[in-house]
């Protein structure tokens, strides 16, 4: 598939309303992509960022690796995709995937773009890709990135990651403390806290009423997510007469037979391990659930407690998750302190509270879409796409003047 031509004037009736802002051809590059969104957010957030960039007028293709979709697949929805199969190193690691065709193809074809976004982490990927690109370009590392406390990270560090870092105009963070990593580790010194978006769910959840509770898990079944403690406080609410479904969704990182093991432990429990799910399924998980459960600690943003809640389904979040918090200082989430015990108190709390729970069925769209939507995080992006733009024809304009 050849790259999106740009044409003068594409897309002007979107455009309306830019002033200064151009139609731009784009590139975002990722490591991996898949319908079950395997390896967690960036697959999201880059997608609803192109398919954002498009309605805006702007050319965007996505280049990644896959193994997943179909071999010579070129659209993702409505997003133009070159995808390159994607193979592990070693098995269940996220980081030590390799894709080649997409080197060879970021080397080859970057050039024809305006600008490149690299989805950065430390992986065999994309970064191998990123030192390909000789266009401006803006990284976002969606948290991956904390400061590294092992020598092969430290190496991956210097070999490859300041090397991108150096090259990019500017850094895309989650929060202010990741926009410190990046000035204090990385030396990036131009960063915008740009917060993860969400478009709100086209299908609404049905009305609440009688009947057993539908508790949710959607995350990657990955230690950090704690999928284990999601299954131990479900066999302790039953132990306590709470009867509901408990639905455990998501793609196997380690912990699954671990859940099994709960699962097998405790048959009278209505548990069900159902794996992946696609983008449409999960919005439909998320409307038919009554609570949603995230239990992880250390979760950089938790873009799938927005997703819950723009279909109306109250959240429970460990409190030292910081959108938890936020969530829960505008009466949208529940937040419990890491344990079994305590995760079982906040579910069982909520599950008998069916007027906060309508509450925020009623309210929840409208305030992620009013503090989290996509409209204007796509503003945002373009003023940083601008910014860095600029500053390459700065950066150019004084390597001619030192020239001369």
């Amino acid at each position: 598939m050849e790259t999106p031509q740009h044409v003068a004037g594409n897309g002007s009736s979107h455009m309306n309303d830019l002033s200064s802002i151009r139609s731009l051809r784009i590139l975002h590059l990722l490591s991996h992509v898949s319908p079950g969104r395997r390896y967690g957010g960036p697959n999201t957030v880059a997608l609803t960022q192109a398919e954002g960039l498009i309605e805006r007028g702007h050319d965007v293709m996505v280049a990644a690796g896959s193994n997943d979709y179909p071999l010579g697949r070129t659209t993702i929805g409505n997003v133009p995709a070159m995808l390159f199969p994607s193979r592990p190193l070693l098995p269940g690691s996220f980081g030590a995937r390799i894709a080649p065709g997409l080197s060879r193809w970021v080397r080859q074809k970057s050039g024809q773009f305006d600008i490149v976004h690299i989805h950065l982490a430390r992986d065999l990927s994309v970064l191998p890709a990123a030192t390909r690109v000789h266009v401006p370009a803006t990284v976002q590392p969606h948290g991956m990135l904390a400061a590294a406390s092992d020598p092969l990270r430290r190496a991956v560090d210097t070999a490859l990651v300041r090397r991108v870092m150096a090259n990019a105009g500017m850094g895309i963070a989650l929060n202010e403390s990741e926009a410190r990593v990046l000035n204090e580790s990385f030396g990036m010194v131009d960063v915008e806290v740009l917060p993860n978006a969400v478009a709100v769910a086209t299908v609404r959840r049905r009305n609440i009423a009688g009947g057993d509770l539908n508790i949710l898990f959607l995350a990657r079944l990955h230690a950090r997510k704690r999928p284990m403690l999601f299954a131990q406080a479900a066999v302790e609410l039953a132990r306590r007469g709470l009867t509901a479904r408990y639905t455990i969704v998501g793609p196997d990182e380690g912990e699954a037979r671990h859940v099994r093991d709960i699962i097998a432990s405790a048959p009278a429990v209505d548990i069900r391990l159902t794996g992946p799910a696609t983008a449409a399924e999960v919005a439909d998980c998320f409307a038919a659930a009554d609570i949603y459960v995230l239990p992880a600690r250390g979760e950089p943003f938790g873009l799938t407690m927005l997703e819950s809640l723009s279909a109306g389904t109250p959240v429970i979040a460990d409190r030292d998750s910081p959108l938890g918090r936020q969530l829960a200082g505008l009466g949208l989430a529940r937040l419990f302190d890491g344990t079994v015990e305590g995760l079982v108190d906040a579910i069982a709390a909520l599950a008998s509270d069916r007027s906060a729970r309508s509450e925020i069925a009623r309210i929840g769209p409208d305030i992620v879409q009013r503090h989290w939507g996509v409209g204007g995080m796509i503003r945002k992006l373009e003023k940083v796409y601008e910014r860095t733009l600029e500053e390459r024809k700065h950066l150019l304009g004084r390597r001619s003047g030192e020239a001369s």
